[in-house]
C-alpha cells in the first residue's frame, strides 16, 4: 500500500476518533445543562410547594415569642396553607387555626377584649403565644409541643404520664393518628423551609 493510501486511512480514523470524542463532549455538556435546568425547575417548584407568604407578619410573631421561624412556617403551611380565612371542618380559624374557645382562653392570656381570629397578624400573635406556652411546657420536646397544638396540651399531659407513650422523658408515641400525622406534616414543613430558604 502506498503512503498516500495509508495517510488517507489514518486521516479517516482520526475523524473517526475526533467525532466520538465530540460526541462523547456534547452527551457531557446537554446532562450538565439538563442537570443544571432540572435544579432550577425542582427549586421553583419547591418554593412554590412551600411559599414565604406573610413573612414580615411571621417573622415578627416568631421573634416576639423567642420561637424558630421555620417552626411557625411549618404550622402555619400545614395548618392553612396560609389562607387568612381557612375554617377547619371543626371550626378553627385563620392562618394558624385557632378554635374560638382556645381563641378566648388566648385573648384572655394576652389581654384582648376585642379580636378577630380571621385577621393574620392577630391570629399569627395568638398562635405564637400559644406554642411559645406549650414549649415552656414541654421544653424541645416537638412532637408533644405540636401533639399539644393539635390535640390540646391537657390531653399530652395526659399521654406524658404513661410509659407506654414516652422514652427518655420525651413523647415518643402520640396515639391519635391525626395528632401524630400532623406532627410529622408539621416537622416536615420545617425542614423544606430551612432547606429551601435556610431559615432558623
Amino acid at each position: 500500500m502506498n503512503l498516500k493510501g495509508r495517510r488517507t486511512r489514518l486521516s479517516s480514523k482520526k475523524k473517526k476518533a475526533l467525532r466520538k470524542r465530540l460526541l462523547v463532549l456534547f452527551t457531557v455538556l446537554l446532562a450538565i445543562i439538563a442537570g443544571v435546568a432540572g435544579l432550577v425547575i425542582n427549586d421553583r417548584s419547591r418554593r412554590a410547594a412551600y411559599p414565604l407568604q406573610y413573612r414580615a407578619e411571621i417573622e415578627k410573631a416568631a421573634a416576639a415569642y423567642g420561637l424558630p421561624v421555620s417552626l411557625v412556617f411549618g404550622v402555619v403551611h400545614t395548618e392553612s396553607r396560609f389562607q387568612p380565612n381557612a375554617v377547619s371542618p371543626v371550626g378553627a380559624q385563620g392562618l394558624m387555626q385557632i378554635m374560638p374557645e382556645t381563641g378566648q382562653w388566648l385573648a384572655g392570656k394576652l389581654g384582648l377584649d376585642e379580636y378577630d381570629l380571621m385577621d393574620p397578624e392577630t391570629n399569627l400573635n395568638m398562635g405564637c403565644w400559644y406554642l411559645n406556652y406549650l414549649i415552656g411546657l414541654f421544653g424541645d420536646d416537638y412532637n408533644a409541643v405540636l401533639a399539644g397544638y393539635n390535640a390540646g396540651h391537657n390531653r399530652v399531659r395526659g399521654w406524658m404520664q404513661e410509659e407506654e407513650y414516652t422514652e427518655n422523658g420525651k413523647l415518643a408515641v402520640i396515639p391519635i393518628k391525626e395528632a401524630a400525622d400532623y406532627v410529622q406534616k408539621v416537622l416536615s414543613a420545617q425542614k423544606e423551609y430551612q432547606a429551601i430558604y435556610g431559615l432558623e
